[in-house]
């Protein structure tokens, strides 16, 4: 349906709530919905296939941990289709494949699990099964557990894989089998930046913020994204080193610049407070939209606050209405209560008190205070 705002301008609102400046636009979203309102499998597949598609290029680039990203994003777009389970069997394959060449074989174990546990596999797509129980068993035999390995490389063998079979017998040579295990426990005296990390978060919950902080750093030096934000918190924070805001921007920014969105946020925020940097909220606004395009909902939230209030970019409520909605939908107390808000008002949506009231209410059910005392505000006003 159209209808016009305060501001003048024409609004297209779809059966699933978004709400669209364009005509054409909103016609396209449209016709991706089913008749309940839900999206079809063509938008989520396209937008799966253009995840995946950008996660092949990264991983061709080396940008290891911008793939896992992006191929974690084709995970969920396909996972939402129901008739898409090739499609997440062989973004779950491949994301496993990139955690193997970061040496995270705890993760790759589970994205090949992942894999092997897809229903509905055709013979046309046996063969991504068949290299799932292979590399499993490369995950395992990196870990030196060769029990493990010989069972998952005896399913792929199974499966007609070609190069598990001599690798079977290989490993079931004991001298060969305690080979692996000897080298592994050799090794296991230099962790990865992966187990670095969360050795440095169990310290970290344990309140231990100084070995969190050696963790952390170790961890960052090796490349691991979210060491570096998590080091850039401590700095932040004053928590295991002395607070200080311009070390924890400069972590902060090494971490965004490698597409974390936990960084990207963290970076967005120094930038609107002023905090370590100067202050500049049109360029924090740059920040949070990288952060809420990948699905921070603490980020679409505040995206959303920006956009309603004209902080960092120009008002623009049905922005606001879209990126607040975004964020609800993950169970964001702060957007719902803004989504009431907006409906409570009238701001980029036609003034309804009963959907303001059923938006208070959710994010009240949270605990949300503000929302709790919109609430008592709204109710005379339905009389």
């Amino acid at each position: 349906m159209a209808y016009a705002t305060n501001d003048g301008v024409n609004r297209y609102q779809t059966a699933d709530g978004q709400i669209f400046t364009n005509e054409m636009d909103a016609q396209a979203h449209a016709n991706s919905l089913d008749s309940s309102g839900s999206l079809g499998v063509a938008l989520g597949t396209r937008s799966g296939v253009d995840q995946f598609l950008q996660a092949e290029r990264y991983e061709e680039q080396g940008r290891l941990n911008d793939a896992i990203s992006s191929y974690t994003s084709s995970i969920k777009f396909f996972e939402s289709n129901a008739n898409a389970n090739k499609d997440v069997a062989i973004s779950y394959l491949r994301r496993g494949q990139v955690y193997f060449k970061l040496k995270q074989y705890n993760n790759a174990i589970k994205d090949f699990e992942e894999t092997i546990g897809q229903k509905g596999f055709s013979e046309t797509t046996i063969t991504t099964r068949q290299s799932a129980y292979g590399q499993l068993g490369d995950s395992y035999k990196s870990l030196g557990q060769v029990e493990k390995a010989i069972e998952a490389y005896k399913k792929a063998t199974d499966l007609g894989h070609p190069n598990t079979a001599s690798i079977i017998a290989w490993l079931q040579n004991p001298a060969n089998a305690e080979q692996v295990k000897a080298r592994c426990t050799s090794s296991s005296s230099s962790p990865s930046a992966e187990e670095l990390y969360e050795q440095g978060t169990e310290a970290y919950n344990a309140e231990d913020y100084a070995k969190a902080v050696e963790l952390f750093r170790k961890s960052a030096d090796m490349g691991n994204d979210n060491a570096q934000d998590s080091i850039g918190n401590c700095y932040y924070n004053g928590q295991g080193v002395p607070q200080d805001y311009k070390k924890a921007v400069e972590w902060y920014r090494k971490s965004a610049e490698q597409g974390n969105m936990y960084a990207q946020y963290d970076l967005g925020n120094s930038l609107f407070d002023g905090n370590g940097i100067p202050q500049n909220e049109a360029e924090a606004v740059k920040w949070w939209i990288k952060s809420a395009e990948q699905g921070y909902d603490i980020a679409q939230n505040d995206l959303g606050y920006s956009y309603h209030f004209g902080e960092g970019v120009k008002q623009d409520y049905a922005k606001a209405f879209e990126w607040y909605t975004k964020a609800a939908a993950q169970g964001n107390s702060d957007a719902e209560n803004n989504l009431g808000y907006l409906y409570h008002h009238g701001q980029g949506v036609k003034q309804d008190y009963a959907k303001a009231k059923e938006w208070y209410q959710k994010a009240a059910a949270q605990g949300h205070e503000k929302a709790k005392e919109h609430l008592q505000e709204i109710s005379p006003q339905m009389r």
